[in-house]
């Protein structure tokens, strides 16, 4: 016998006959809600519309608020990739004209710099850039000398705009890191 029973406690569900005939919840004879249950009604467990609509109207603020935060966080993440890589890519061109006098020349969309697999990892290059289809160096090209870009962007300008206002002066058109021609956008190389 159970520690509840021995002390007379007892949770049932019980025809009550006396109410209409429905099903009332008890707890040792007594109604678990006294201030709902009237003579006449059914004990009824469970939420209210009006409930459920509030409970339905919070989750949807929250959502609203949180979606855009998201959103933000994974645009200033592929920013933060993109600086990185070009960093990266940025100081290999750097290290090879400190020790060879100058730039390698230029090659073709995609194809590695080939004097300068030394400096960088090669997966870097093959992977291509986070907002383009390929990485282009061109020493001799573009409003931007000599750069780095990726060629074939394929994300909305406005992110372009977050990334030169966090990494240069704002403008996309002006300054160290541009956009040029629809295609382009172009990282520069001081030596």
């Amino acid at each position: 016998m159970s520690e509840n029973r021995r002390r007379g406690i007892t949770h049932t569900v019980n025809a009550d006959v006396s109410l209409g005939g429905g099903t009332c919840c008890h707890l040792g004879g007594i109604p678990i809600d006294r201030r709902r249950h009237k003579p006449g009604m059914r004990c009824r467990a469970g939420f209210t519309i009006v409930e459920l609509v509030v409970v339905i109207v919070i989750i949807g603020v929250i959502t609203a608020v949180a979606i855009p935060r998201f959103s933000t966080a994974n645009q200033n993440a592929a920013i933060n990739a993109a600086a990185a890589d070009f960093r990266n890519l940025e100081l290999a061109f750097r290290m090879y004209h400190a020790d060879n006098g100058g730039f390698p020349p230029n090659r073709p969309f995609g194809d590695h710099p080939a004097p300068l697999e030394p400096y960088y990892a090669e997966q870097l290059w093959d992977a291509g850039p986070v907002f383009g289809r390929v990485w282009d160096w061109n020493p001799d090209y573009g409003p931007v000398r000599p750069h780095i870009s990726m060629f074939n962007f394929n994300h909305d300008v406005h992110l372009l705009e977050g990334f030169d206002l966090q990494f240069d002066d704002g403008d996309p058109t002006a300054g160290n890191v541009q956009y040029f021609e629809d295609r382009h956008f172009a990282w520069k190389i001081i030596p």
